[in-house]
């Protein structure tokens, strides 16, 4: 009976020491981690994990669900673990919980299902917190939502390129001034979309502002439709991922096509001026609104010649 005894002891220690280090391994692990045996009662329990919900261990082995949380948080908690009981496959599941400083928390949560030799059933939880990265999902969404909305309803062509130079946005004013539809040009560079050539220094520049980081700039001469050639103006921004890596071009057009069409206008109109006054046998002057002479005609410089000479003869007479 003493040898008994003592047998017995030793166990009992030894299984208290595998104990002990079964939790001091847990509890180094940074990821909150917990087991449940099938009446879903909590018997083991990280540091990480009691510090997420603000709970002690000594509160939680033992508990269940509904002795910590709201009912209908609980209800949800407990349908997720029954499924994985049910189930004995491993589940992945984002869920919500309140944190011990009474704040909504979003976590990924991996539910496995193990059983012993001696047929008990266990459910063992690994979560992460990403509450952060849901926020800056958010963050992400509603900034890409108030960018369409600007291009959706600005006057220019928007679009935006890949490091492949594939579009993958483009807005409606592009869509409709060019007669081609959103999923033609999606997925495709420009030279494939226009095969002849008339897009390829485009697509060059747009490869240029990729390798170099540097914004860069271009005028088109596109086709309109019922509206013959238009001009078109394109800056090109490179846009940055979160480790500041170009990933993509942001490209807006405006259409320059009246100012173009005023410039020429203009030209013409200077150019026939000169053909006038160039030709004029009176002299013609120009003068800015600070009476700085800006032109004078030959007449001018013929008349000035001929004055000379007159003087030089009415000398010498």
């Amino acid at each position: 009976q003493r040898l008994a005894a003592l047998a017995w002891a030793e166990r009992e220690q030894s299984a208290a020491q595998s104990r002990d280090f079964l939790e001091q391994i847990v509890n180094a692990i940074s990821d909150p981690i917990f087991v449940k045996d099938r009446e879903q009662r909590w018997v083991l329990a990280n540091q990480a994990f009691c510090d997420q919900i603000g709970r002690s261990r000594e509160s939680l082995i033992g508990k269940t669900n509904f002795d910590v949380f709201a009912q209908e948080a609980a209800r949800v908690f407990c349908d997720n673990d029954e499924r994985v009981f049910n189930v004995g496959i491993e589940n992945i599941i984002e869920e919500k919980i309140t944190d011990g400083q009474g704040h909504i928390r979003t976590v990924v949560t991996k539910k496995m299902p193990i059983t012993t030799a001696q047929g008990k059933q266990y459910l063992v939880g690994i979560n992460s917190d990403i509450s952060a990265r849901k926020q800056v999902e958010r963050m992400l969404r509603a900034k890409e939502r108030d960018f369409r909305n600007l291009a959706e309803n600005s006057p220019d062509h928007i679009a935006r390129y890949d490091r492949e130079c594939r579009a993958v946005y483009v807005n409606r004013r592009l869509e409709v001034s060019q007669g081609m539809s959103v999923a033609q040009r999606l997925g495709k560079t420009p030279s494939e979309l226009r095969p002849d050539g008339s897009f390829d220094a485009f697509e060059a520049t747009l490869r240029r502002v990729i390798e170099r980081g540097e914004e860069g700039e271009i005028t088109l001469t596109m086709p309109d439709i019922g509206a013959g050639e238009r001009y078109h103006h394109v800056l090109m921004t490179p846009e940055r991922d979160e480790q500041g890596e170009v990933s993509g071009v942001l490209a807006i057009g405006r259409d320059i096509t009246e100012r173009r069409r005023l410039e020429e206008a203009l030209l013409a109109r200077e150019t026939q001026f000169r053909s006038l006054a160039e030709n004029s046998p009176d002299p013609i002057y120009r003068y800015d609104r600070d009476c700085r002479r800006l032109y004078v005609n030959p007449a001018v410089v013929r008349d000035r010649k001929s004055t000379r000479l007159n003087s030089s003869h009415a000398n010498i007479s």
